[in-house]
């Protein structure tokens, strides 16, 4: 079988769409600002989520952080209405599931909203499917294996902690 070399031209129209630079820069500095975890830093990943929003509206990765910065405000003790606050993360984080089904990061993200709705069953079910769709996912093993622990099903809950920790040895959580 001889091999099928492409002309330039097909090559051109066979790649995707280049992604937009904006929107790409600003989702990667929501990240950054997000894993500063101040309440400033909180802010800022909101602002440059909902400006990446603008230019990519309904974006399921856009919309599972800004649900992570409603959790986190939770978490922090930052939130001046905590069920609000979690509220708004399950409702941005069903929202990026229903505009990707397919990924795994929004089903971990509803799987932990989710929990903090003290919807543990559906959350253990969102976090196994994540896992489905990305089996070396460790963030999603790990807060499986929690929630298993929560749970009383510890003899599971350490199977999906190894995982998570050899998924991602260096992992600091």
């Amino acid at each position: 079988v001889e091999p099928v070399y492409l002309r330039r031209e097909e090559l051109r129209t066979s790649r995707s769409e280049a992604p937009d630079m904006q929107y790409w820069e600003l989702l990667m500095r929501a990240r950054w600002y997000f894993w500063r975890t101040t309440r400033e830093n909180n802010d800022a990943s909101r602002a440059c989520l909902a400006k990446a929003l603008e230019v990519k509206p309904d974006d399921p990765q856009c919309l599972a952080l800004l649900s992570f910065t409603h959790m986190s405000r939770v978490w922090a003790g930052l939130a001046a209405d905590p069920r609000q606050e979690i509220f708004e993360a399950n409702r941005l984080a069903l929202r990026a599931v229903s505009q990707d089904d397919t990924s795994s990061y929004a089903h971990f993200t509803l799987g932990t909203a989710l929990s903090c709705a003290g919807n543990l069953p559906q959350a253990i079910a969102e976090l196994e499917h994540a896992l489905v769709l990305y089996p070396q996912f460790a963030a999603a093993a790990g807060e499986l294996g929690r929630l298993l622990a929560f749970s009383g099903r510890t003899d599971e809950a350490v199977e999906y902690v190894l995982q998570a920790m050899d998924a991602s040895p260096h992992d600091p959580h």
